[in-house]
């Protein structure tokens, strides 16, 4: 499906009265901008129409997934073909629901580091936004809120909170989102839900990789309190394992909706 095609069809969800297909420019100068992304969220519920009992001819709900369809891939091309101003405003976007997520926390009494919903934010705007955005929204998350935006986890804010022993794993934020970003960029095969779950599986391992290291310093150097690798990892590790699986997995469930399928063109 050619750009203008996707676009026009797209561009008739942006006139709710009428629902014409409106003669618009083509999807590099898309007029209705934000109008689109919001029509592309509406039509994310298009394939559940036919559970709801409503009348729907064979027809309809051809027109119905054909719209869906192009609908996630306007949703999948807009970040990717953005400009700088509007890609940062998505990237901001990125950053507050970060920031929103981190407020879910679940302390653990026997580690610093508490449960929390950001690793989830992460890899969602990773691979919606693409590597691009989606890193840079991480790179926001944590440049803001180290320089004093209240939005990490607690309402915590400042370098001193970035030198915490959570530190590693929020500096591991941006790294995973590009990794996960990237990859869904470049390869397709990664849009299908058992490669994505692979993908951002590896993602989020990421930021153990980043987060570790930093744990083991902060609690060994900075608070004198020496320890090995298996208590390490029972402090940093595995007690958010279960947790890491069903973030993995929901951001996984949420972004096939947005995404484009191997075959579609985006």
């Amino acid at each position: 499906m050619s750009p203008d095609v996707v676009h026009n069809v797209i561009a008739a969800t942006c006139d709710p009265v009428s629902n014409l297909k409106l003669a618009v420019h083509p999807l590099s100068r898309c007029p209705c901008q934000f109008d689109c992304l919001l029509a592309t969220a509406a039509a994310s519920f298009i394939p559940l129409l036919p559970i709801t009992g409503l009348p729907m001819s064979e027809e309809a709900a051809d027109g119905a997934v054909a719209s869906y369809r192009a609908a996630r891939t306007r949703a999948f091309a807009y970040p990717r073909e953005a400009d700088l101003v509007h890609g940062l405003e998505l990237a901001a976007l990125g950053a507050v629901l970060t920031g929103v997520a981190a407020q879910v926390s679940i302390p653990l009494p026997f580690t610093p580091v508490p449960i929390t919903l950001q690793t989830f934010a992460v890899l969602l705007t990773g691979v919606t936004l693409g590597a691009r955005f989606g890193g840079a929204s991480q790179a926001l998350y944590v440049g803001l809120g180290a320089g004093g935006v209240p939005w990490f986890e607690g309402f915590g804010a400042g370098v001193g909170a970035l030198a915490g022993p959570t530190g590693g794993y929020l500096v591991g934020f941006p790294v995973a989102a590009v990794l996960a970003g990237a990859a869904v960029d470049r390869y397709p095969v990664t849009r299908r839900l058992p490669v994505l779950l692979v993908v951002l599986g590896l993602a989020n391992a990421v930021v153990f990789a980043f987060g570790l290291p930093w744990l083991y310093t902060w609690l060994t150097v900075i608070n004198g309190d020496p320890l090995s690798l298996p208590e390490l990892a029972n402090k940093g590790l595995i007690p958010f394992i279960p947790g890491g699986i069903m973030k993995t997995v929901g951001a996984a469930l949420v972004a096939t909706a947005f995404l484009p399928g191997p075959s579609e063109r985006s």
